[in-house]
Parts: structure tokens; C-alpha cells; sequence
């Protein structure tokens, strides 16, 4: 299992170098490391400034190692050996993306560690990864073994700008037709809950967030305790499942 509580998370933006973390038994035929540092390879010839973090033994240290000497990016790509949980609880917010290249993968304990510290991942498209990451609304992914998608997956994480607004009908139709102005307000950042698991900040503010419901009057403000109870609706498509949260 996992302990959340225990496991340090992730408070700032990604900065300069942009650190990859990859955990797991070093055995490329199994976990893919052997993509990952190729793919890394590929990113830096594109011009991004990225290190990769190795966490892991096993019998193909002398293969990767080989390998990330041969494209001449030994200076980039960092085995750390293996790591107990509580140093890797400790240390995984420090990263930027966690990424698991597995060719076989049966759920991806991992996965959820860097979900519940706040960083990013990316995982292949096999069956237990994606089942954590909830076909993709908790984290990206690639195709299984596709150097080239793994490394535009990678690229792409770099590249997002999270300052982008995305504007919606009612900012659309009534706000930007009146010339409203938006102000900012430091008490409207807080935590909000993302998926089980994963927990990022989010701006609450009625002008910005759509269909807030009731949200508003079980959490008034940031410094507001309660606990929501969230169950599947009648209409719902999946089996019935019950979700308690103390965030947004």
C-alpha cells in the first residue's frame, strides 16, 4: 500500500532542468527504461534543457549504462540505485514528471506515489497503468514501445503553459460581449481534489469556474474543514463507488 500523508508534495511550477524521474526494477525488457533514456536523448537534441532520474537495481544496469554513454548523454541521465520508500517519499516532489515506460506493467504502485505528491505523470497505454491514471483524466500516456510518442508526449508535458485560459460560453457570450475585468484574489487559491489520489491548486472563483453548485457553501473559504461524501449519480455508467474528500 501506499501512505499518503507520509509522502511529500509538489509545491512549484517545473523549472530549469526539467527533472524526469522513472522508478522501478532495472530490466529494459519489462520496465523500458531503455526507451525512456532514448527518448530523453531525443528531447535534448530538440533543444529542452532535462535530466532523468533513475531509481531502481537490477540486471540491466550495465546495458542502460552502456547505452546512455554511447549517446553521449551520460551527463543527463542519473542512476540513484535502489531507494526506500521513505526516501522516495521524501524526495519525489522534487521532480517535474514521473514517467513508467513498462512493456509489462501489472497496476504501478509508483504511479500513484507521484499522483499523491503532486507531480505529474506519463505512462504506457498497458491496462494496470491506465486503470490508475483513469484512462487518461489523471495523468498522459503513450503507446506501448513508440519511441516517437514517447518522446512528443514528453515534449508536449514540457511545453504546456499552464498561465492558457481556456474560455467558456459564459465568459464567451456574456462577460467578453459586457468588457467585464476579472481581479485577482489570493483566498480563492486552493487545494482541490483531482481524481482519487491526486490533489492540485485550483483558482475557485464563480467568474472562472463553471456549475460551482453548492461547492461554495460546504467550503466558504480556504481555511473552511469538511468532509464531502461522493457517491455514483443514477445515471452514472460504472459500478457503484463511494468517495470521501476534505477538498474541493
Amino acid at each position: 500500500g501506499i501512505f499518503p500523508d507520509f509522502i511529500e508534495k509538489r509545491k512549484s511550477p517545473p523549472g530549469a532542468p526539467f527533472r524526469v524521474i522513472q522508478i522501478g526494477r532495472l530490466d529494459k525488457d519489462i520496465k523500458g527504461q531503455d526507451l525512456l533514456i532514448q527518448a530523453v536523448s531525443e528531447v535534448i537534441k530538440k533543444g529542452h534543457d532535462i535530466e532523468l532520474y533513475i531509481v531502481g537495481k537490477g540486471k540491466s544496469y550495465d546495458y542502460l549504462k552502456k547505452i546512455t554513454d554511447k549517446l553521449g548523454i551520460e551527463q543527463k541521465i542519473f542512476f540513484l540505485g535502489e531507494k526506500s520508500r521513505n526516501e522516495i517519499y521524501t524526495n519525489l516532489h522534487k521532480y517535474d514528471l514521473l514517467v513508467q515506460p513498462s512493456l509489462f506493467e501489472g497496476f504501478g504502485l509508483t504511479i500513484i506515489e507521484a499522483m499523491a505528491a503532486h507531480v505529474p505523470v506519463l505512462v504506457s497505454n498497458l491496462a494496470g497503468p491506465m486503470e490508475v491514471i483513469n484512462e487518461g483524466e489523471c495523468g498522459d500516456y503513450f503507446e506501448a514501445g513508440n519511441l516517437a510518442d514517447l518522446t512528443a508526449k514528453i515534449e508536449n508535458i514540457i511545453n504546456w503553459d499552464s498561465t492558457k485560459f481556456k474560455w467558456d460560453r459564459a465568459q464567451k457570450e456574456r462577460d467578453l460581449k459586457q468588457g467585464k475585468k476579472y481581479h485577482y484574489t489570493p483566498s480563492s487559491l486552493r487545494i482541490s481534489q483531482y481524481r482519487p489520489y491526486y490533489q492540485q491548486w485550483v483558482y475557485f472563483n464563480r467568474d472562472l469556474n463553471n456549475c460551482v453548485y453548492q461547492l461554495p457553501k460546504l467550503f466558504p473559504s480556504d481555511l473552511s474543514s469538511n468532509l464531502l461524501i461522493c457517491i455514483s449519480g443514477l445515471a452514472g455508467n460504472k459500478d457503484f463507488s463511494v468517495l470521501i474528500t476534505q477538498y474541493i
